[in-house]
């Protein structure tokens, strides 16, 4: 199978796979939101995001220089993987200790305590997610999103269980542990067909791991920081019940960033071979990331934008209707973390992570000075606002330090197609048939986008060709 079919077929898979995870995972979210309530909620999600500081010791950031150096040498694979868990392993339990040994130093209610303890175990349960790389490596991560869609599913039947019987936050919380758990097994079980992980102790090699992933752990700090530090700031400055409604909304505009995610899981081992093979082809791979990105992100945006209140109304009630607003800037952020998520990607492959960790940092100072500023004012409002312009400035620091063989005016340049359709379908939803159709508007809404996408000839020929052979014609 050609390269491109492959890359095809791994993204199809993640695509089809991901969607089917989001509308499980986004079933499940109501569940639990419409019995715990905005304070409950806001619990669960804050205990969540505190136990996401500590899997920054855990990852270390190892997984991404693993696909890229497994990409370059496969022979290393085993030895390689290998010795990375035994890293994680011990990165782990540090980092399982420090969650436990912290937030009971921090003067928050036994409740929340345990909560947190038992969240904790998540830590240890994904020392065993580095088998995934198995599956990005080889282009086979329809098993991968397999694995993700029965976690996903064991989840949403406990929950169930749990809402019916009225068992509680502990065991919400515990149920989304033995989900992940489920996850990892099968990933363990079903990668020995690839590559036999060799357990083979060698310092140089977990020493190579460890200094290299430091930049990207950093630049995972910094990431995690402006990403949670907003639930932390609101459950501390303003309550749960706000956090609730921060999450509700956070929950929604985050279900969308797969998207990229799957892109760049596809093109990131092709874009890490390119750097050293032809700049021509890197050039090419990230500037295609973009286009295809940006012609999603911004009609996605404008439309959540104008349909949010249907949206929040009628997934989590009206107990939720301040999420509205937060939804309404969130999205913003979502579209524009579609573009930076490219663009880090593209950053690490070329071995430009320290510059990933200098941008992320001052993303970090910005994030964090924004809610300070905002979060007394204008609540989870102004924690949105924060996310917003803390992506926005991201991107500018990123696109100001393009390596001349990455051309910014062609990339502008082909993103005019997409504001013009952009136009046209807010001009169909502002005519009021939303307020005939509600949600439903959706789906013509998507059609008159791309068709108008066509006419302003937003495909291109080199669109047309890649899409061709995904197809076969030119096998």
């Amino acid at each position: 199978m050609s390269k491109v079919k492959l890359i095809a077929e791994n993204t199809g898979f993640l695509v089809i796979g991901n969607i089917i995870s989001k509308v499980v995972s986004l079933f499940t979210v109501i569940l639990i939101a419409r019995y715990l309530g905005d304070v409950g909620y806001g619990k669960y999600s804050f205990v969540f995001a505190f136990i996401s500081f500590y899997s920054i010791v855990s990852e270390l950031g190892i997984l991404q220089i693993l696909v890229r150096e497994i990409s370059r040498d496969p022979e290393t694979a085993g030895k390689m993987i290998g010795n990375a868990i035994l890293v994680k392993t011990v990165l782990s339990v540090l980092a399982f200790i420090a969650a436990i040994f912290s937030i009971s130093k921090m003067g928050y209610p036994e409740e929340t305590i345990k909560a947190v303890q038992i969240a904790a175990l998540v830590l240890l349960v994904d020392t065993f997610n580095t088998y995934g790389v198995i599956y990005e490596v080889n282009l086979r991560m329809k098993y991968s999103i397999f694995f993700l869609l029965i976690s996903r599913m064991l989840m949403l039947g406990l929950i169930v269980l749990i809402v019916h019987f009225d068992l509680g936050l502990n065991l919400i919380i515990l149920a989304t542990v033995a989900a992940s758990a489920i996850q990892n097994f099968f990933t363990f079980l079903f990668s020995t067909r690839y590559i036999k992980v060799k357990f083979d102790i060698d310092f140089q090699v977990c020493k190579y791991l460890v200094i290299n992933s430091l930049p990207l752990a950093l630049s995972s700090v910094f990431t995690v920081i402006y990403y949670r530090i907003d639930t932390i700031m609101l459950s501390m400055m303003v309550g749960d019940a706000a956090v609730g409604i921060y999450s509700a909304a956070y929950r929604i505009s985050e279900t969308f960033i797969f998207i990229p995610s799957i892109l760049m899981t596809s093109l990131f081992p092709l874009m890490s071979k390119s750097f050293e093979n032809s700049n021509e082809i890197l050039a090419f791979s990230y500037e295609k990331s973009i286009k295809y990105l940006f012609s999603l992100a911004l009609p996605l945006a404008v439309g959540i934008t104008m349909l949010s209140d249907k949206i929040m109304l009628t997934i989590y009630g009206d107990s939720f209707r301040g999420s509205i607003i937060a939804l309404q800037i969130l999205i913003w952020a979502t579209a524009i973390i579609f573009i930076n998520y490219a663009t880090s990607s593209f950053f690490i492959s070329i071995h430009k992570q320290k510059f990933v960790m200098l941008f992320t940092g001052v993303g970090v100072v910005i994030n964090v000075l924004l809610n300070i500023i905002l979060i007394p004012k204008y609540s989870y409002s102004g924690s949105s606002m924060a996310t917003v312009l803390t992506e926005l400035s991201i991107l500018l620091i990123t696109f100001y330090r393009m390596p001349p063989l990455i051309s910014i005016k062609k990339i502008i340049h082909q993103s005019y197609p997409s504001v013009a359709a952009t136009i046209i379908m807010a001009t169909f939803l502002l005519s009021g048939v939303k307020n005939y159709l509600g949600l439903l508007i959706i789906i013509p809404s998507g059609i008159i986008y791309f068709i108008f996408y066509y006419i302003f000839k937003g495909v291109d020929p080199d669109d047309k060709n890649i899409f061709m052979k995904i197809f076969g014609k030119y096998m």
